[in-house]
C-alpha cells in the first residue's frame, strides 16, 4: 500500500521580521506547545534580545506581512496555531512583528 501523506509540504520553520530589522528563522521544534501565535511572540522575544527587551509579550502583535499591517489588517490572535498562518515561508515574505514605541534603528 502506498505511503499516504500531505501533499502541501512540512512545515519546520517561519521566517519572521521585526519592526526595523531583518528577517530571522524561527524553528518551530524550538517553540512550546501549543505551536500557537503567542508561543511564537515568546520565542522571537527571545531571539531578538535584546532588542524587545523593554517590550511585553502582550504588546506583540504578529501580522501576516508588513504589507498586511500598511494596508489595516488586523494582527493574528494569539491561539491561533501556527499550521494556520500563510506566509512566512520565505526571507523575502517574512510574518511581520509590530509593537508602538520608538523605532528601535533610532539613535
Amino acid at each position: 500500500m502506498a505511503d499516504e501523506r500531505s501533499r502541501s509540504p512540512r512545515r519546520d520553520f517561519v521566517w519572521v521580521k521585526v519592526k526595523d530589522g531583518n528577517p530571522v528563522r524561527i524553528l518551530l521544534s524550538q517553540l512550546a506547545d501549543p505551536k500557537d501565535v503567542f508561543n511564537l511572540l515568546e520565542a522571537v522575544k527571545t531571539k531578538e534580545s535584546p532588542k524587545l527587551d523593554t517590550v511585553a509579550i502582550g504588546d506583540l502583535q504578529l501580522f501576516q506581512s508588513e504589507g498586511a499591517k500598511a494596508n489595516g489588517e488586523r494582527c493574528l490572535r494569539p491561539d491561533l496555531l501556527i499550521g494556520e498562518v500563510n506566509g512566512g515561508n520565505k526571507a523575502d515574505n517574512p510574518l511581520y512583528i509590530f509593537f508602538h514605541g520608538a523605532s528601535s534603528g533610532e539613535a
